[in-house]
């Protein structure tokens, strides 16, 4: 009896490795979480540790230099002028070489050195912290990520306006310390946890449910004008011109959402439009493509794959490097 029930454990379990290895390989669907190293623990805002060499991000392998910045294992310092990339999870792309990323593809293309300042759960109050630590001596131009959630602000009171009854019965869940650190876990190193909470939980839709009710949070509102008059004033002026460019998640680009504008765009956008920032939109340019969805890891609301950062790369290489001194 002990030797049936032995074998068929041990065939469970092989059957689970062949299952997350094919999972992995031949359907890319990628592990999630980061590091316990990856975020430096001794400033007062969030950012990347500097010097990192054994950091993971989605399964990928992260290299920062001396400032933190994202680079790539053979990273070449380039003694030109400088073009800052400021931003959070998107931007700094997981599961994916930094070398292979927007960011990395306009520096391996360009005469500037191009850094990646972006960092995992940043937001516009993030951003502007991130921006005031910069040494912006030689800089040129700033980019600045304005995703859907960095309207978030973790200091403030977070109302979650006609929040459904499925999203709260997973927070409440997901409160239960034990049950919160397993699930991190499963996060991080299996692929089959994160194909079963998107059959199960629609994650695409129900993160891009969660973040669009974020804007109707007035205080919310408020702070994203706060912010970005912060950024105007401290920081436009002509040594250094400001962009922000915007990538939409996964669920605003199907055929239904690209036939309209949502809160959050309408909001953001008008609120750019106050402070006279140059904006960059790539909303149109997915909805453009007939196999947009592609352009995001598998079952993910909003990271980008290798073909999605080729393609913000394209558009922004065009956009960024018009001008370029050869």
């Amino acid at each position: 009896m002990k030797k049936i029930i032995f074998y068929n454990l041990s065939l469970i379990i092989i059957l689970i490795v062949i299952f997350e290895i094919s999972l992995r390989t031949l359907f890319n669907i990628n592990i999630q979480g980061i590091s316990d190293n990856l975020i430096n623990q001794k400033i007062n805002y969030t950012f990347n540790n500097p010097n990192l060499n054994k950091a993971k991000a989605f399964g990928a392998r992260i290299f920062t230099d001396e400032n933190g910045f994202r680079v790539s294992e053979n990273k070449v310092k380039k003694d030109k002028k400088e073009i800052f990339f400021i931003g959070g999870s998107v931007t700094f792309g997981p599961a994916v070489k930094a070398e292979k990323t927007f960011v990395g593809l306009l520096n391996s293309n360009s005469d500037y050195q191009i850094n990646n300042a972006s960092v995992f759960g940043s937001n516009i109050n993030n951003h502007y912290k991130i921006l005031k630590n910069l040494d912006l001596s030689r800089a040129e131009k700033i980019f600045i990520s304005f995703s859907l959630d960095d309207i978030s602000n973790d200091n403030l009171i977070i109302n979650r306006i006609n929040s459904n009854s499925k999203i709260n019965f997973k927070e409440k869940i997901k409160s239960i310390y034990i049950i919160n650190q397993a699930l991190l876990f499963l996060r991080a190193n299996s692929a089959i946890y994160v194909l079963a909470k998107n059959i199960l939980l629609d994650s695409r839709n129900s993160y891009y449910i969660h973040d669009l009710n974020l804007y109707k949070n007035e205080a919310l509102i408020e702070n994203i004008d706060n912010v970005l008059s912060k950024i105007s004033k401290d920081f436009s002026n002509n040594d250094h011109k400001i962009y922000f460019f915007l990538v939409p998640y996964a669920s605003q680009v199907t055929k239904e959402n690209c036939n309209k504008k949502d809160l959050a765009e309408s909001i953001t956008i008008e609120k750019l439009k106050k402070y006279n920032f140059e904006t960059i939109l790539f909303k149109s340019d997915f909805c453009k493509q007939k196999n947009n969805l592609d352009f995001y890891l598998k079952h993910d609301p909003a990271h980008l794959s290798l073909q999605g950062h080729n393609f913000v790369y394209k558009k922004l290489k065009n956009y960024l490097l018009k001008n370029q001194n050869k």
